[in-house]
């Protein structure tokens, strides 16, 4: 499958492929992205490639779990291959992060310039 999204106006960052659980308003305590497998994907010309986020950071949420992104092509990817967000919960009566995350065998190629707070190794 080739995922090569347009730029949305009201994302800063568009990114090809997002899990990340949302409830309705905070009133989802249970909603959850759990038991994934992104394999054999190709993804490219966009800002972003994959973005994973832990927990809702609008409300309470479970916690993400069992995701597998393996065997994937980002090409073309003018930001970042892969972004991982909510690693602490705001909800302090639930754990926050992505338990049992496996990222393998996945090649990339960035093509835009490097951001201004970080730089590739070997970069001037």
């Amino acid at each position: 499958m080739r995922f090569s999204p347009g730029l949305e106006p009201w994302l800063a960052e568009p990114n090809a492929v997002l899990f990340t659980v949302r409830g309705s308003a905070g009133q989802c305590p249970w909603c959850a992205v759990q038991d994934v497998t992104f394999r054999k994907n190709s993804l490219g010309k966009t800002p972003g490639g994959v973005n994973i986020s832990g927990t809702d950071d609008l409300g309470p949420s479970q916690q993400a779990a069992r995701i597998v992104v393996r065997d994937n092509v980002l090409d073309d990817i003018s930001w970042r291959n892969f972004q991982l967000l909510n690693m602490d919960s705001p909800d302090l009566q639930r754990p926050g992060g992505i338990r049992d995350l496996t990222i393998d065998h996945n090649t990339g190629r960035l093509t835009g310039p490097d951001p201004p707070h970080q730089k590739r190794p070997g970069a001037a």
